[in-house]
């Protein structure tokens, strides 16, 4: 199967949330406003020492300048990589909104492994079961609202460590301990329950959350109203299709190495940083002679991702050279010589090479807007790593790729630097290279105002679109 996929995902490209009362605080819990239309955009031509309304963020005019053709535009104001108040907005009308990429499934490959994190503001468990489905659901106890699990780890049953309810881990309520009436002390009283007044185990699972697993990720939605994971990303899945069921089988490949970033920048210049190759020669000298300039391309179709392709890659003697490692079993002529590179919208980006592909998935702090924790993953064929210079290649792999992101944090956090200057107020698009970010700021203003859409491929090809592919 492609996809796992919730049956509740509507088929609208248009999708909208219900609007909640204008009441800010700094904390993870955050209140969307929807009520104002006529916020005056000028008296913020200026950062202010106050802080700015969570109604400005919610509101067209603060996305006036970017909504713009992409030769007249302007990238997104700094508040909206600074401002505490822009993120606790964003964390729900953003992450509770979107598919949010979670996790691989390398992370949770046995029955009963267990990833817990929070999403926007809502804590959640995401974990495999007997059968080897993959579930999520809220961490949280139907009993009295107590967490349910604490950390990532491995569970034969979801237990409340507050008064012991039990789950199974296809979330069905299994037990509940000393809930009897009287003094009897037999075992099956002490979990009986038929003393309570219309109370049905059935009706007090775990609150599921919809989930979906492209071949080796796991995204999950908070939203009914959001579309299928199917259609939000559109086009995607042709660009990796033939890769897709090597990297689904944990038979055939292995997670090699994964390691966690600590960034202090905000998570929009991490990925904004992915989605362009404008920097490469001044930031990456090293990647261009594998990944040269004249040779990316536009991969961009409908939906909710920014795509890009090197066509060919270039052999120059380095461990990412496409034949220095052995190809995923599948894939054919076009995808033995060219690389993939995708941001699935909003926090997850990959490089999709002929025999590996490299993951971060980024994932904000929910209080401080200029700091974002990256997970990285390299993944690989097994028998890459069954002679010993298969193993130096692939070590070498990931230490190249390691070098490359952390060339990147660096830029990235000297940019959330430059942004506190008071003068700056956004720049301008480079129209052959970054099409892609107003392409991503835009999806940010859609999310940020209340009305998400799925955006269309490329109608007029751009410089540097894809062009035929060589047979």
């Amino acid at each position: 199967m492609l996809f796992i996929r919730s049956s509740r995902g509507c088929t609208s490209s248009l999708f909208r949330f219900k609007s909640i009362s204008p009441l800010i605080r700094t904390s993870n819990v955050f209140y969307l406003p929807r009520s104002s239309n006529s916020v005056n955009y000028n008296q913020f031509a200026k950062p202010s020492t106050q802080n700015l309304s969570a109604e400005l963020f919610t509101s067209e005019e603060f996305y006036r300048e970017t909504r713009k053709e992409l030769r007249e535009a302007t990238t997104l104001s700094p508040e909206a990589f600074t401002s505490r108040e822009f993120l606790e907005v964003e964390k729900r009308n953003v992450f509770e909104n979107a598919w949010v990429c979670v996790g691989l499934i390398s992370q949770i490959p046995n029955h009963g492994d267990t990833l817990v994190m929070d999403v926007g503001t809502q804590p959640i468990i995401i974990t495999r079961t007997k059968n080897g489905d993959i579930k999520t659901f809220k961490n949280v106890c139907r009993h009295r609202g107590h967490l349910i699990c604490l950390k990532s780890g491995r569970y034969p049953t979801l237990m409340c460590p507050y008064h012991k309810w039990s789950y199974s881990l296809d979330g069905k309520l299994l037990a509940t301990p000393q809930f009897f009436e009287g003094d009897s002390q037999s075992l099956k009283d002490a979990f009986s329950t038929d003393h309570l007044k219309g109370f049905d185990k059935n009706n007090y699972s775990l609150f599921p959350v919809r989930t979906a697993v492209l071949y080796n990720m796991i995204y999950v939605n908070l939203s009914d109203e959001a579309p299928s994971f199917t259609e939000y990303i559109g086009d995607l899945h042709g660009d990796i299709i033939e890769h897709g069921p090597a990297l689904a089988n944990l038979d055939e490949t292995v997670s090699y190495k994964t390691k966690q970033y600590d960034c202090k920048a905000n998570w929009k210049l991490l990925v904004e940083n992915f989605a362009e190759y404008l920097h490469l020669p001044t930031i990456h000298p090293t990647l261009v002679t594998v990944s040269e300039m004249d040779n990316h391309v536009r991969l961009q179709g409908k939906g909710c991702y920014i795509g890009l392709s090197t066509d060919p890659l270039t052999s120059s003697g380095t461990s990412a050279d496409p034949e220095a490692l052995p190809h995923f079993s599948g894939i054919t002529k076009i995808n033995e010589r060219r690389a993939v590179f995708h941001l699935v919208f909003p926090n997850v980006f990959y490089f999709l090479f002929p025999h590996s592909m490299y993951t971060i998935i980024s994932s904000p702090d929910p209080n401080d807007p200029g700091r974002t924790i990256e997970f990285a993953d390299l993944t690989v064929r097994k028998t890459a790593l069954e002679t010993e210079e298969g193993r130096k290649t692939v070590e070498d792999l990931w230490n190249f790729l390691d070098g490359v992101n952390i060339e990147d944090l660096v830029a990235c956090e000297r940019v959330q630097l430059g942004l506190r200057t008071s003068e700056y107020r956004g720049g301008r698009y480079s129209f052959k290279f970054e099409e892609t970010l107003h392409r991503l700021h835009n999806m940010v203003a859609d999310y940020m105002t209340g009305n998400p859409t799925i955006p269309e491929g490329d109608k007029v090809m751009p410089p540097g679109s894809a062009r035929p592919f060589r047979p």
